[in-house]
């Protein structure tokens, strides 16, 4: 039955990838590689693969060395060798999702139905047409999910070393989850079971992944004074307090000396937009192409690695802090506004050409199961003004932010089950169950205040991220909704589920009577 039903979502996938493909025109966009301007050169990452990706440092790392990897290693052109990638990468996130759902308690139809919202939602379907970091980013999300749902079942050092090293490669990934984030989820895992594992094999699957985290820190903190992995945090902080400030407000910060001339300069441009407010500057590498390099000699666009921009990063950060000090509530009220755009529709923030040809789902999702609404602004900001300008207000989706706060709060309301559950031995599918739901409600508790809190204006992209669990969500509240109403019709009863596959099988299951 199982893989029987592994085939029936591929062919789910299949279908839904025909359709947007011949039918809607959908096409791999290539545009992120060649103009992202985080992303080092492709020429770069071709010939000096190792050099580039350890002297990079506007990003971690794992997200530039795959992109590499695959240019070395394909016969294939660009085009040809992502579209196939990112095409198996979103039959995973299927054959993912439908083991979670699983997992959690939905029955075999409620599962199909999550699978085909998943494979269809106009947002998922451009990242995973778009080659960037996001659809690796939110196949190993799942991933991560369903290793520790696993894990709290049977305590294995197979599942705890895949929670731990999948976990490592997010935050090598994607800024999003901070190095911090790594150890909460350590710290999640030792809680919720005891391994039943030797000691030292314990330090070294917990330990040996987050000394790679460890280590590109600390490269960064030698080679540039920035203990993080991304240098690009003062530069994100300044988005958000630049936008909050209006222009005569930035020109009197900058003209009484609270900001330097660099606030309220767009942010994540090359260095030729910042050299006239900062003092003349010399790479110190000028041997390594990646941190020499103003701008990227494959197209000539920015090159956000480019060393003379670290002293511009740190500026930056200098700036919003001061920002902050000086306007506390105007730029918590601004982050405010960054959450009423994480609840906005995703596609458009996608930035991609494919937009106009998932348009059709798009509105089939916006009619039928996330209808928008226009709000108005909580607070001024710059890109706040811009949506009231060009459509009168922020589109908001209210069902999106329901089903957020419905698996956070179903997550949450886990923990402290999967925490009293910590000394039992054996596993169960209850258990699992437990974990998944945990896992997810905390994730998405942590892309949500990310992705509201430090962004502002791509904030409904961070939730692309967790977008899969919300529809599973969706899926899952509405099987409750129906099987309660049947069975108060007297027309269906529950049953215990076999004990056997613990992880491929409900808790309950549903049949008619």
């Amino acid at each position: 039955m199982r893989h029987r039903d592994d085939l029936v979502v591929a062919g789910i996938f299949a279908a839904a990838r025909i359709w947007f493909m011949a039918v809607s025109g959908v096409r791999m966009d290539m545009v992120f590689l060649t103009f992202a301007p985080q992303l080092p050169d492709l020429g770069d990452l071709q010939h000096h693969l190792i050099q580039t990706v350890f002297y990079e440092h506007s990003q971690p790392p794992g997200y530039s060395f795959a992109v590499g990897l695959l240019r070395i290693i394909s016969p294939f052109p660009d085009g040809i060798t992502f579209q196939v990638v990112y095409l198996a990468m979103g039959l995973a996130l299927a054959l993912l999702v439908r083991r979670i759902a699983i997992t959690i308690g939905l029955g075999r139809l409620a599962t199909f139905a999550a699978v085909v919202l998943v494979v269809t939602n106009p947002g998922l379907a451009a990242i995973e047409f778009t080659a960037s970091y996001d659809e690796p980013t939110t196949v190993m999300i799942a991933v991560l999910i369903l290793a520790i749902a696993r894990y709290a079942s049977s305590a294995s050092a197979k599942h705890l070393t895949v929670a731990t090293v999948t976990g490592a490669a997010i935050v090598l990934t994607r800024t999003v989850f901070h190095p911090f984030w790594y150890l909460l989820l350590v710290a999640g895992l030792v809680a919720i079971r005891r391994p039943e594992i030797t000691m030292r094999r314990l330090a070294a699957i917990l330990i040996l992944p987050g000394a790679v985290l460890l280590g590109g820190m600390i490269k960064n903190e030698v080679l540039y004074g920035v203990p993080y992995l991304s240098s690009l945090s003062g530069a994100s902080l300044t988005k958000i307090a630049g936008a909050a400030a209006r222009p005569a407000e930035r020109e009197q910060l900058i003209a009484d000396g609270t900001v330097s001339p660099l606030f309220g300069r767009p942010v994540f441009w090359g260095y030729s937009r910042y050299d006239s407010a900062m003092p003349p500057c010399t790479p110190d590498h000028p041997d390594v192409p990646v941190l020499a390099n103003p701008v990227r000699p494959e197209n000539g666009s920015p090159n956000l690695n480019y060393e003379c921009l670290l002293p511009v990063y740190e500026q930056q950060g200098k700036d919003a802090s001061a920002f902050i000090r000086k306007r506390p509530v105007r730029f918590i009220a601004t982050e405010m506004t960054g959450a009423q755009m994480f609840f906005e529709p995703p596609l458009p923030i996608v930035f991609t050409p494919n937009q106009k040809h998932l348009h059709g789902a798009e509105s089939f999702y916006e009619w039928n199961l996330f209808p928008s609404m226009r709000l108005q602004p909580l607070a001024y900001s710059e890109f706040a003004a811009l949506r009231v300008l060009a459509f009168g207000g922020i589109s908001f989706q209210p069902t999106a932010l329901l089903l957020d706060l419905g698996a956070i709060v179903a997550g949450l309301f886990q923990v402290p089950r999967l925490l009293r559950g910590r000394r039992r031995t054996g596993g169960s599918a209850k258990r699992s169950a437990i974990a998944a739901w945990a896992a997810i409600g905390l994730t998405c508790a942590w892309v949500t205040a990310v992705g509201s809190l430090l962004e502002i204006n791509e904030n409904a992209r961070y939730r692309l991220l967790v977008e899969p669990y919300l529809l599973l969500t969706l899926a899952w509240a509405i099987e409750r909704i129906v099987t309660t109403l049947l069975r108060r019709r007297g027309r269906l009863v529950l049953q215990p589920s076999p004990a056997a596959e613990p992880n491929d099988r409900a808790a309950d299951r549903v049949s008619a009577r």
